[in-house]
């Protein structure tokens, strides 16, 4: 019975066990069908692909396995970034690394740190992809993973270097590039260079950057990375552009497009097809140039990369400010700082804020000009400041001294080994006391090389002179550049001493033994440049100036572009000063008529009590007279008004123009003195020409009037009339008071008169009317004048076949 029951027991269990065995067959089968199914619809087709990993998903949470829930959460990570989801591929690999830190995977832990870094990186959010990198830092260091901590170290010199932070970005991958060469890593020293070569291009040192290119294009070729040989040739190409060697960029550019198109790399294809349009702008091929930035920008998009996108569109924005389309070049400009802002990318938040400054000079608004400058200098110098460059300086520095030291550590230890072997105690003694002399030799060495290479990364001019010699002891490399105002100094020190005012704060900072600045205009090589010059002194013991310390900052733009303001802002106040000049005169035009006017009415009113017609009927002209005069000059404000409005309309219609003329001098001869006599001249078929009457009229009646008006002691007036084929010609020539040559400039502003009219009535909007009727009607104005002797107008219209209605532009 026993037996039987023990048998029974056994044959349950082994069903049971056999059961389980084959559920858990059954749903490991169903996972890796799934789970192979995404694999192979991956780069054919993400949709389907992202079905069947969501399944697998749920297979394995279904019976509770990590690992497997792991591995297909990975996938869809993976595949939300080929399809640019970089919402859900965050989302699937934060469930990834809550699993994997539970169940202490840390080699898949780490990689899918390094994975969702790239995710932030690739949005825009920089600081987050700094957090999840160094999370996967730390993994490979507690685990000893030296080659993926050389390349943790890279992705984060890389983020660093998108956010504008030069020298913390140079660290990290100086870091890199030493753990690389100590593991003989080509690969890690490679990537390393390339982010450093990369920075060095973004502080216009393109000769080191250049030397480092060729050099890593070599090591990629050795590896067979396509992808990376592909980005150093895209790089090498951005040099080449920096250099004006435009056939050889487009050569590097269009090769790297190849490889990277065919890899479909979509970010290297994005930076590529920016260079190349930038390239063809610089060749004035301006139908390439917006072919190849419409492609990146559909590219930059496509893969929602904020950095490219914005970048993009700033190099559209400044592409059509050079073709004068100002408000597609502001919705470029607004948006891509929209996102810089939104990513905090210093560099492009720089650049924006630059382009918005040459936008606003080009269309006049030269406040915002000079805002949008201020802005781009405060940024641009946070980016290359002197204090960036001295960090920039000290870390290659101390990248060469640890070299250097341990290298001298190795040779340190064999010599002491052979030492120990081979010679004697004193021989040893001897060794230390003159590996002591050496070392202090090469401290003072180190020391020199180091303030050296300091002042040479700074970008202003920096010299130090000698007091009382005023010899040059100490310059870097920007004095001796071409546009340095100290290069004379350089080139020819005797001949610049016998300038007393060299250098330029020179005696100033040995007299008061402080801080001196001076602002000066400098013409180097024929072009003026505003310099500004700080000079500090260097005293000894004694309180003795030594030494003078000086250099120099190029502020041309920031002069030119408050210089700009000033000119905007004086022309602001005289334009008031026209208009309060207009008030006045105005007021007295109207006051003097008015007055006359009431008069006349009351003296009518006494008439009509003592019956006098006659005197009645002259007053009544009188106030006819008044009232017409006022009109007119209402008339030619409204006429300045709807003209300033762009309301001014050119309406032509059929006319003869020997009647019209006839018209006008009607009108004219009335206003004419004994002394004055008009001489009308008429040539050319004057009849069906089409002419706008209305500003034919302002133009001949405003220039006939001021011709009489301003002979006030009579003399010969001519109106001459030519009709040629294509155009009508008007002269009016008075022998009047001339207009002063000072006067000229303001002639055709609205409410000018000249300094010389005296007593003479007028609001001064007479030639201004002038001025813009002829503008409407399609002409040009010329004039002479001589003060006492008279001015001549000549105005020629051009005669029109058909109605060509336009507004004053």
């Amino acid at each position: 019975m026993r037996t039987l029951l023990l048998l029974f027991f056994i044959c349950v269990f082994s069903c049971t066990a056999f059961s389980q065995n084959g559920l858990a067959s059954d749903y490991y089968t169903a996972f890796n069908k799934l789970y192979n199914f995404a694999v192979e619809q991956q780069n054919t087709n993400p949709d389907s692909a992202s079905i069947y990993g969501r399944e697998a998903v749920s297979i394995a949470e279904k019976n509770d396995d990590d690992t497997l829930r792991v591995k297909a959460l990975l996938l869809l990570s993976a595949i939300s970034v080929d399809i640019n989801d970089n919402e859900n591929a965050g989302t699937y690999l934060r469930s990834a690394i809550k699993i994997l830190s539970e169940i202490n995977d840390d080699y898949r832990l780490a990689k899918a740190y390094l994975d969702l870094g790239n995710v932030y990186e690739n949005s825009g959010s920089y600081d987050e992809a700094i957090e999840e990198y160094n999370k996967a830092l730390s993994i490979y260091r507690s685990v000893e993973n030296y080659k993926d901590e050389a390349n943790a170290l890279n992705r984060i010199g890389v983020v660093y270097k998108y956010k504008g932070d030069y020298p913390t970005a140079l660290d990290w991958h100086y870091n890199s590039l030493r753990l690389s060469e100590e593991m003989d890593y080509p690969a890690g020293q490679a990537n390393a260079l390339g982010n450093i070569a990369n920075v060095n291009e973004s502080l216009n040192k393109y000769d080191e950057a250049l030397e480092i290119y060729s050099r890593i294009l070599n090591i990629f070729k050795e590896l067979g990375d396509e992808l990376k040989y592909a980005n150093t040739l895209m790089n090498m190409g951005v040099i080449y552009f920096y250099q004006s060697k435009y056939n050889e960029a487009l050569g590097k550019f269009k090769e790297s497009l190849d490889i990277s198109e065919r890899l479909n790399d979509k970010l290297i294809v994005s930076y590529t097809l920016n260079n190349i349009a930038c390239t063809y702008e610089a060749l004035n091929n301006y139908r390439e140039t917006f072919n190849y930035f419409n492609k990146a920008l559909d590219v930059s998009r496509s893969m929602d990369n904020k950095w490219s996108i914005a970048n993009t569109l700033n190099n559209l924005a400044a592409t059509n400010i050079k073709l004068g389309e100002f408000p597609k070049s502001e919705q470029h400009v607004s948006e891509a700082l929209e996102i810089a802002n939104s990513i905090g990318s210093t560099d492009l938040i720089a650049e924006s804020h630059k382009i918005m400054s040459n936008l606003y000079e080009e269309k006049g608004d030269y406040k915002k000009a000079l805002v949008n400058f201020k802005l781009f200098k405060e940024l641009d110098d946070s980016l290359y400041n002197e204090r960036s460059h001295e960090q920039i300086a000290e870390i290659r520095a101390k990248y060469e001294s640890e070299k250097n030291e341990k290298a001298i550590q190795d040779l340190h230890i064999q010599e002491q080994s052979r030492v120990i072997i081979f010679v004697s105690v004193t021989a040893i003694l001897i060794f230390i006391i003159a590996l002591v002399n050496y070392m202090q030799y090469r401290y003072k060495k180190k020391a020199a090389q180091l303030l050296k290479t300091i002042i040479d990364s700074l970008t202003h001019p920096f010299c130090v002179f000698t007091v009382p010699e005023r010899e040059l002891s100490l310059s870097n490399k920007s004095a001796g550049y071409s546009n340095s105002p100290y290069r004379r100094f350089i080139e020819n020190p005797v001949q610049a001493l016998k300038d007393p005012g060299f250098p330029y704060t020179f005696y100033e900072v040995i007299e008061s033994k402080k801080e001196y600045t001076l602002e000066k205009l400098v013409n180097i090589n024929g072009k003026d440049t505003y310099y500004e010059f700080y000079g500090f002194p260097v005293l000894d013991g004694e309180d003795n100036v030594t030494k003078v310390i000086e250099y120099a900052v190029d502020i041309t733009e920031e002069k030119l572009a408050i210089d700009k303001i000033k000119t905007a802002f004086e022309r602001e106040k005289e334009l008031n000063d026209l208009k309060s000049q207009f008030i006045s005169s105005t007021s007295h035009e109207f006051r003097t008529p008015l007055a006359t006017l009431y008069s006349s009415v009351e003296l009518i009113q006494h008439y009509d009590k003592t019956g006098s017609e006659n005197k009645k009927l002259y007053h009544i002209a009188r106030i006819k007279g008044i009232v017409k005069y006022m009109t007119s000059m209402l008339d030619d404000i409204l006429t300045i008004n709807r003209a300033e409005a762009n309301r001014l309309e050119f309406q032509p219609d059929w006319i003869n123009l020997r009647d019209f003329c006839n018209e006008i001098m009607e009108d004219i001869v009335v206003l004419a003195s004994s002394q004055h006599f008009i001489n009308q001249t008429i040539e050319g078929d004057c009849d069906n020409l089409l002419m706008d009457t209305k500003l034919l009229r302002h133009i001949l009646s405003n220039l006939l009037s001021n011709a009489l008006k301003y002979s006030p002691e009579g003399g010969q007036i001519l109106f001459k009339t030519i009709v040629d084929d294509d155009q009508v010609t008007f002269t009016v020539r008075d022998e009047g008071i001339g207009i002063p040559d000072n006067d000229l400039k303001n002639l055709f502003q609205h409410f000018f008169r000249a300094s010389n009219v005296g007593t003479i009535s007028g609001a001064g909007l007479g030639l201004a009317i002038v001025k813009k009727a002829v503008t409407v009607h399609g002409g040009t104005l010329n004039y002479e004048s001589e003060v006492g002797k008279g001015t001549t107008f000549i105005v020629k219209l051009p005669l029109r076949k058909e109605h060509e209605p336009s507004l004053i532009g």
